[in-house]
């Protein structure tokens, strides 16, 4: 879609230049503070290849220019509206009898 937000604009172009920019083509040049992160040297598809499997499976947030905190406050979020899916789910106690079963919760979802 279309960028209209000024503030966006201004992240967006601000990463921009991070990635894209001249000093790319330098060897020493690092995509981020962390040591994982630099464009790899000039080399075939496989030597690309082979440099992406040995990036990290969990990326740092220093990455995006995150602080490292920024990783704890996402874990707690997801870890919160997991715990609230689950307690949702749970049968409830009522005198009605008349609720939804665990499953059609599940499916409804």
């Amino acid at each position: 879609g279309r960028v209209t937000d000024d503030k966006d604009v201004r992240l967006i172009s601000a990463f921009l230049h991070r990635y894209f920019n001249e000093e790319l083509l330098d060897d020493e040049y690092k995509l981020s503070p962390l040591e994982a992160y630099y464009a790899p040297k000039e080399g075939s598809l496989e030597e690309v290849r082979e440099y992406i499997r040995g990036l990290p499976m969990d990326e740092d947030p220093q990455v995006y220019g995150l602080h490292s905190n920024t990783q704890i406050t996402a874990q707690a979020q997801a870890a919160r509206q997991f715990l609230d899916t689950v307690i949702s789910v749970q049968p409830r106690m009522s005198s009605g009898g008349g609720g939804k079963k665990p499953e059609d919760l599940v499916t409804d979802m």
